[in-house]
C-alpha cells in the first residue's frame, strides 16, 4: 500500500528498532517495491555485522553506526 500511495514530500523511510530482532530483512520485504530511500539504524546494539545486514537489506544510509570506530 505505501509503495503506491505516498505524498511527494515523503522522501524515505527511517527504520529503527532493536537490531537483535533481525528486523532488517522484514523491513526490506515491506519496502522493497518502494522507490523511496531507506535509512536503517544499525550497530547501536550489535556488532558490525548489523551494518552488513542493513546494507544487504537495501539501506541507502546507516543511522548512528556508533560502534564502527571499534571495528578494525
Amino acid at each position: 500500500m505505501i509503495n503506491n500511495n505516498y505524498d511527494e514530500l515523503l522522501t524515505g523511510f527511517n527504520i529503527a528498532g532493536d537490531e537483535r530482532q533481525n528486523s532488517f530483512s522484514k523491513m526490506a520485504e515491506l519496502t522493497s517495491q518502494s522507490p523511496l530511500k531507506k535509512t536503517f539504524h544499525a550497530e547501536e546494539i550489535c556488532s558490525p555485522v548489523s551494518i552488513t545486514q542493513a546494507l544487504d537489506a537495501g539501506t541507502t544510509r546507516i543511522g548512528h553506526g556508533i560502534a564502527t570506530i571499534d571495528n578494525e
